[in-house]
């Protein structure tokens, strides 16, 4: 009787602090956190600040975002209203700022980047063949 107490204690022991290590999550600096529900509907409880914090253990999931300011680099080659080819590159700075927003609408870095992407993509295509090629480049200053 005593090595079946013993084994349950045991059992319970370990199940408490597996759920108390599934339950605790730290955030850094860099860093902001949103608990998803494991139905996919994130909760609006979003820890930017650095600390420890706890979720629900087996049923909130944690995804962290970084709080930094991220850049997408775009070059793509562009025909001129005098039909001369342009290269033409472009650098978008952009941010997480609302992370719950972030999460329903893109979910992922790669997905925002392929969508950045393809909106400056779009406005280049539709902007530059409206000028000719000498007037998108700077006359030199000779003097």
């Amino acid at each position: 009787m005593k090595t079946k107490t013993l084994v349950v204690l045991v059992l319970l022991v370990v199940a408490a602090k597996y759920t108390y290590e599934d339950s605790k999550f730290t955030v850094a600096e860099n860093e902001q956190v949103v608990l998803v529900y494991r139905s996919g509907d994130p909760s609006k409880v979003v820890h930017a600040e650095p600390g420890e914090y706890f979720k629900l253990p087996f049923i909130q999931e944690k995804i962290y975002y970084g709080k930094q300011i991220n850049a997408l680099n775009v070059e793509q080659q562009i025909l001129t209203k005098d039909y001369k080819i342009v290269n033409f590159g472009s650098t978008a700075n952009w941010k997480i700022f609302d992370p719950v927003l972030f999460y329903k609408s893109l979910n992922s870095l790669s997905k925002a980047g392929i969508y950045i992407n393809e909106q400056i993509i779009g406005v280049e295509r539709k902007v530059i063949p409206n000028y000719k090629l000498a007037e998108l480049t700077p006359e030199p200053n000779l003097s």
